[in-house]
């Protein structure tokens, strides 16, 4: 039986960035602006201390940017959210969620996100007139994105656990507006489909 080659993390770009990462064991380093010989000597020193280092190593998350867990939560998402080898809706959901969390915050250190910051954003999608189902479900999507943050160790526990706190929007209690009500098919148009 042959050995098992072992597998070195590539070289990446991260698109939106114009950053290089590396993934080492599941999680995103981030080692300068791609193409340049400063992020690839940094990419070189990681593969080196991986190559004789048993244990996963020492990622600093205090530093991390919500642009930079974005970008991890995104890489994430574009292998997690697949059927069939597609990527799935659920993908452009996403990217969409995080937009307003890119914008009002995206330089900000990730472990400071707080309740304050995501009713911030979800009183921005409320006054821009979305509906509140859509408010709800954007909110949601970011709550998700910190509960896999914690999941990975990027951002303390503390993170999600004040987020959870925050609420779904409620009828009537906002500034989103209530979406359509769906009515029945009027019979008639039934008994033309039909014939």
């Amino acid at each position: 039986m042959p050995a098992r080659k072992a597998l070195v993390p590539k070289y990446c770009l991260h698109k939106p960035s114009r950053r290089a990462y590396v993934r080492i064991r599941g999680k995103v380093v981030y080692v300068g602006r791609y193409g340049t010989d400063e992020s690839k000597a940094e990419y070189g020193r990681l593969i080196a201390e991986l190559a004789v280092t048993p244990v996963p190593l020492p990622v600093a998350t205090s530093d991390l940017t919500v642009v930079e867990l974005i970008a991890a939560y995104l890489d994430f998402a574009e292998g997690y959210y697949r059927k069939n080898g597609q990527p799935t809706r659920s993908l452009d959901n996403i990217k969409l969620a995080v937009r307003p969390l890119n914008q009002l915050y995206g330089q900000d250190p990730a472990a400071e996100f707080s309740p304050l910051r995501l009713l911030a954003i979800q009183e921005k999608l409320a006054a821009a007139r979305q509906t509140r189902s859509y408010v709800n479900k954007q909110i949601g999507a970011i709550k998700r994105l910190f509960k896999w943050a914690v999941s990975r160790e990027l951002v303390p526990a503390a993170v999600q656990t004040a987020l959870s706190t925050v609420e779904r929007l409620r009828m009537g209690r906002s500034l989103a507006r209530e979406p359509k009500a769906v009515l029945p098919v009027e019979s008639e148009l039934v008994d033309a489909t039909l014939l």
